[in-house]
């Protein structure tokens, strides 16, 4: 699969043919943001913007390794 970084001032965004990701560092945790056509059904995500008809910003906490599993494409 083809990913492509693109590194941000203050975040790390990952884009592929048709998705992208973006990784946002905090003090205590990092957020991983979705990019979807649909909202994610998941209790994890704590936060969702619709920015056009069809995408939507799917906002996750990262808090430890731990929190990166099968959910979450590993």
């Amino acid at each position: 699969m083809g990913y492509t970084p693109e590194e941000k001032k203050t975040s790390v965004h990952v884009k592929a043919k048709s998705a992208s990701a973006g990784i946002h560092a905090r003090k205590d945790y990092l957020t991983l943001q979705i990019v979807t056509d649909t909202p994610l059904e998941s209790p994890r995500v704590f936060k969702v913007n619709r920015v056009s008809a069809n995408r939507f910003h799917n906002h996750i906490h990262i808090t430890s390794d731990k929190d990166i599993d099968r959910e979450l494409g590993q």
